[in-house]
């Protein structure tokens, strides 16, 4: 019987995983997902668009209400800790970005913890909701901040680029596309990264020099923070 029990359980946790839905699958297939009017949820909706000041569209709040009750079936149903493939480690980087969105992502998250009984309940019967709660938000969050278009440039090598587009995406939580010279047709990315001068009509372009001994613990707290310029500077445009 107690076989039986575990087998189950095991199944169930199969289909939380594989039932999850993403931003845009709610969006795109257009789901009728029934109301939940649970009290936990119901407050973590209404607390998140509240600290955030995001306007969520309603794809989105089916988005977060969807994934919500299934986590929270698998934390009371669970104990423990959920060994899903590198979660807590995403997580964790995800923390350590000194940046605007994972600040207020992890007070949100600890507020829940503090604030909501029936929340508190489920993270202390199943720790990982805390980690899933992060993800879920951390979605979300990035489809509210338009991408930084970075031009990365290397005359040493594509290794040595690799290694610079692998140290701006660890040093920033928000969403980043990278470019080369010709993949940006004419237009203005909104910073440089290079060891050589910007092209003529680049030259207004915010940009970060580099060099052939640009280590990771070499001014990396000032590429973040160059990084960190420039996404304040894209808000600051778009609002």
């Amino acid at each position: 019987m107690r076989t039986k029990q575990k087998k189950c359980r095991y199944l169930y946790f199969l289909f939380c995983r594989a039932n999850v839905l993403t931003p845009e699958e709610c969006e795109q297939y257009l789901l009728q997902i029934p109301s939940n009017n649970s009290p936990s949820i119901q407050y973590f909706l209404t607390q998140f668009q509240e600290k955030s000041q995001l306007s969520l569209k309603q794809h989105e709040i089916k988005y977060l209400t969807y994934n919500l009750a299934l986590f929270h079936r698998e934390a009371a149903i669970f104990s423990g800790r959920a060994k899903t493939l590198d979660l807590v480690k995403s997580v964790e980087k995800f923390n350590r970005v000194d940046d605007t969105v994972p600040k207020l992502i992890k007070k949100f998250t600890k507020s829940l913890y503090k604030e909501n009984d029936e929340i508190r309940a489920l993270i202390q019967n199943f720790p990982s909701l805390w980690h899933y709660y992060t993800i879920l938000l951390w979605i979300l969050s990035a489809k509210h901040h338009q991408p930084i278009k970075l031009l990365v440039q290397s005359s040493i090598s594509s290794l040595h680029r690799q290694a610079l587009i692998t140290q701006i995406i660890n040093g920033t939580s928000s969403p980043i596309e990278i470019y080369t010279y010709e993949q940006l047709n004419g237009e203005k990315p909104d910073g440089i990264v290079s060891n050589q001068p910007p092209e003529k009509n680049l030259q207004d372009v915010p940009f970060f020099p580099i060099s052939l001994f640009y280590m990771d613990w070499h001014n990396k707290g000032n590429l973040a923070l160059f990084i960190k310029q420039l996404e304040t500077k894209k808000r600051g445009d778009k609002g």
